[in-house]
């Protein structure tokens, strides 16, 4: 992916840019939730952190100012999160800043804040949806430690199709340590193993809010979830492990690597359409699902013989 450099950072990469605006829709998201479970109370419990700390307070004198919806804004999140003048985040860049992906390194302040009244988006942060690593995919991190741990701890494990080959590797000595099982394991086994789970007709996947991570049915405490999701973060760290493989050219299971990506892009569809929320018409400048495609296309270009590049490279 390509870099921007910045005088006295580290470059900051493309993923970067996508999960920063992946997580502000998400914040939006979930803050849309939040005040939909709340309209017409009139004494929410304080248990949530949301009602306790004021911030549906702050919320709802936004949304019930006249000619407002109750549709949240980007303005709305600088309030409650960062605008007001009590708060001490409140120097931090807008959130348009965060959803054009024009600032995209976060404070951890900022972060751990908002999770404080939003479980689980500082997990939607540093790891992924569901805890489940699409940034070290998409980073291409496929080490031990940043892709296979976070896949081992997510529920995508905790599939009774997988179950019965992690199983197997408490024989092997690696009890307790099935991450770096994982890691070992030939990355085309890991495709023949994905092509024979029961993955979801495309249909099911572009059902609207039947996808459990855009319903409000989500396990707010663990925030790790779905089984369709976690293969298809999956299929990425398989994808950039094929990429950079260079010593087997196996165009076979390449092939069929291609052709998983291509059936569980609806999930990055669904992820990037929660820009919607906000009655804009601006596209989402930096979507899940332009990542995942180009990184699709250097997997489909590996395929090609020297003969078969040289010709695409003319005719294109």
């Amino acid at each position: 992916m390509t870099t921007t450099r910045r005088r006295g950072q580290p470059e900051i990469q493309d993923w970067e840019k996508v999960r920063t605006v992946a997580w502000a829709n998400w914040v939006r998201h979930r803050t849309q939730q939040k005040a939909d479970e709340y309209a017409g109370i009139a004494n929410p419990s304080n248990d949530d952190p949301f009602v306790s700390t004021g911030t549906l307070d702050l919320l709802n004198e936004r949304l019930g100012k006249s000619k407002r919806t109750r549709t949240i804004a980007l303005s709305d999140l600088n309030n409650i999160f960062q605008g007001n003048k009590s708060n001490s985040n409140a120097t931090l860049p807008a959130f348009s800043a965060y959803r054009l992906g024009r600032h995209v390194r976060l404070s951890s302040d900022l972060i751990e804040s908002i999770d404080k009244v939003l479980s689980g988006t500082a997990s939607f942060y540093t790891l992924g949806p569901y805890k489940t690593p699409l940034w070290a995919a998409l980073a291409g991190k496929i080490t031990a430690v940043d892709f296979w741990k976070p896949m081992t701890d997510s529920a995508v494990f905790d599939s009774a199709e997988l179950d019965k080959y992690s199983a197997s590797f408490d024989l092997l000595g690696y009890k307790g340590n099935k991450h770096r099982a994982f890691a070992d394991v030939p990355w085309e086994i890991w495709v023949q193993l994905l092509h024979k789970l029961p993955l979801p007709p495309m249909n099911e996947i572009t059902k609207g809010n039947q996808h459990p991570l855009l319903s409000g049915s989500e396990d707010k405490d663990r925030a790790a979830g779905d089984v369709w999701y976690g293969y298809g973060v999956l299929a990425i760290g398989l994808c950039q492990v094929a990429v950079n493989d260079t010593q087997n050219a196996d165009p076979y299971s390449r092939q069929d690597l291609c052709t998983l990506m291509l059936r569980l892009d609806p999930l990055w569809a669904r992820l990037d359409a929660l820009h919607s929320l906000l009655n804009d018409d601006s596209p989402n400048a930096h979507p899940i699902g332009n990542a995942v495609n180009l990184l699709t296309e250097k997997l489909r270009q590996s395929i090609l013989s020297e003969d078969e590049q040289d010709a695409a490279t003319a005719a294109g």
